[in-house]
């Protein structure tokens, strides 16, 4: 890529490229009712998925009488939130 070329790339897309984020206190003083919404989901989906994540794959498989039945549904369950 050319030198200056990342800015005008970012200034000519159609995407918002902003580095700027958006803290927790912001985003709840948000008062529209959709965006509220999209926010309160996007909330959950990070909570359910960092539950997945914090899941103690040797442990879970220690107290399962079938391992390969364990491991078949946690994948699974990985794979579900590719997909969404």
């Amino acid at each position: 890529m050319n030198l200056g070329m990342k800015e005008t790339l970012a200034t000519t897309s159609p995407v918002n490229l902003s580095n700027e984020a958006l803290s927790i206190s912001e985003a709840v003083a948000i008062r529209k009712p959709g965006e509220y919404t999209i926010l309160t989901a996007n909330m959950e989906f990070i909570h359910s998925y960092a539950n997945v994540l914090k899941t103690d794959i040797l442990a879970l498989l220690d107290q399962n009488n079938d391992r390969a039945v364990a491991l078949e549904e946690h994948i699974a369950l990985l794979r579900n939130f590719l997909d969404e």
